[in-house]
């Protein structure tokens, strides 16, 4: 806007100064959730591994309307079968598949102001205002995943991504 500008190029000096050097940006972004892994806790195939062992996987686990209390439906995810197999010294993996649920997505709108100024004719100036995550929508962590944690933590959300955060600044360059 102002003067030399794309929009508004014929105000006169005084509306030029309040109007003109304004720029806007905008960042969108959305993004459906990551696929999650429900896995055991324990090492009941009996390989000393650090790798995480999946559960077996009784039904399908989605559910049509999730919570951050219960993301999932836990039930269909069990480690009595491997360690009853174990405690006979049958050692198994489950047979649940990796990525079988989809964690939470997110939305995110960041927004940019900044308005630009001469000083001069070698100075120049510029004030900004930006906006990350601006309308601070809550964008939710993954679920607990490990059956080992138990009620209370697993299939449940204890977490989020960052709220909305503004930052100005002035910038002065010669």
């Amino acid at each position: 806007f102002g003067r030399g500008r794309h929009f508004a190029s014929g105000m006169g000096r005084f509306p030029n100064a309040l109007l003109g050097g304004w720029q806007a940006s905008a960042i969108f972004s959305i993004q459906s959730g990551f696929p999650e892994t429900i896995i055991s806790g324990m090492d009941f195939a009996n390989v000393t591994t650090s790798n995480p062992q999946r559960p077996d996987r009784t039904c399908d686990g989605n559910i049509s309307n999730p919570t951050i209390n219960h993301w999932f439906n836990d039930t269909c995810f069990t480690t009595a079968f491997l360690a009853a197999d174990n405690a006979n010294g049958i050692y198994r993996f489950g047979n649940s598949s990796r990525s079988v649920l989809t964690g939470p997505g997110s939305t995110d709108l960041d927004l940019g102001l900044m308005k630009n100024f001469q000083m001069g004719e070698r100075w120049k100036g510029q004030f900004r205002a930006e906006f990350f995550n601006a309308f601070n929508h809550v964008n939710f962590g993954d679920p607990d995943r490990n059956i080992a944690d138990g009620p209370g933590l697993y299939d449940t959300i204890h977490g989020a991504g960052q709220p909305r955060d503004i930052q100005f600044g002035v910038k002065f360059t010669f």
